[in-house]
């Protein structure tokens, strides 16, 4: 997702509009740059049924069309090279320009996530009980 104002990216600290947001209370969301959400390895794309269904009929397609030129051509020989298999989960994984993608989280980013949360809110406590105790006596004694 996108919007107007820029933040530095959960991972490198570039600036950035991108961000991503939990679809789950509680809400949270951090700016990340778009070569991050591009990135297996961050994270993956979660694709609408609609899209699973049409990338599996292209894939389908594609299969029935290389085996009708194969027989044509009278090639069913086992060691023929095979043509290259486009990934159709590959193409156009680029973001949109407009809307919003669901993507899921790789575990270890998710996990550093929330270790951060929890370190606020140890540290928000810390300071908390601080206060409750009492100052340190000023003046000497004796």
């Amino acid at each position: 997702m996108a919007s107007d104002k820029e933040g530095p990216c959960f991972v490198c600290y570039k600036p950035t509009n991108y961000f991503l947001h939990t679809s789950k209370e509680p809400r949270d969301w951090f700016y990340v740059c778009k070569n991050h959400i591009t990135d297996k390895s961050f994270c993956t794309r979660i694709y609408s049924e609609e899209e699973t269904q049409s990338r599996i009929n292209a894939e389908i397609n594609w299969e029935k069309e290389r085996e009708e030129a194969r027989k044509k051509a009278g090639l069913l020989k086992f060691f023929d090279k095979q043509p290259e298999k486009p990934d159709f989960f590959a193409q156009n994984d680029g973001l949109p320009t407009n809307g919003t993608v669901k993507v899921q989280l790789q575990k270890q980013f998710m996990y550093l996530r929330v270790q951060t949360h929890k370190n606020r809110a140890d540290n928000k406590r810390a300071k908390d009980v601080m206060k409750q105790f009492p100052s340190a006596p000023r003046n000497r004694i004796g």
